[in-house]
Formats: structure tokens, sequence, C-alpha cells
């Protein structure tokens, strides 16, 4: 399953970010799209938002050293 989860930044600006998600029993485990190596958990839909968004918080704040993330697309062409 996919979701959006918004996340406020710096200058109350706000930023979506993607989120897959699913339901394992009586918990919700997931991980942002662009962060797929770090998981969390939440008892509720809710929860797991919450707990993503002080990941996000956490893996941006350049606090953690070497994080990896999905790279953007760069556009290459085949010759």
């Amino acid at each position: 399953m996919f979701g959006d989860c918004s996340l406020f930044g710096w200058y109350d600006s706000m930023e979506t970010q993607k989120y897959i998600y699913w339901q394992n029993e009586d918990m919700f485990l997931g991980y942002l799209e662009a962060y797929p190596d770090y998981w969390t958990q939440g008892a509720t839909l809710a929860a797991l938002e919450e707990n993503l968004l002080d990941l996000y918080t956490e893996l941006t704040s350049g606090t953690i050293p070497c994080v990896r993330k999905v790279a953007k697309d760069v556009g290459w062409v085949e010759r």
C-alpha cells in the first residue's frame, strides 16, 4: 500500500513524502519511499505516520552518518 505523509519542515513549509505501509497482525509497518532501508511501526496508521515523521526528521537532520537514500532519476539516455 502507498500513502502520503505531510511533513512540516523549516519555515513552516509543508512537504509531502510518499511512504509504503502494510498491516502485520495488530501493527502497521512502513518506510518512506526515499529511505527504504529505514522502517518503523505503529499500533495505528496515525501512530505510524507520526513515527515516519520522526524518522524523516532524524534522517534529514544530518546527525545520522551515511544515510542511504533513493537517488532521483538523472535522465540518462542510451546511445
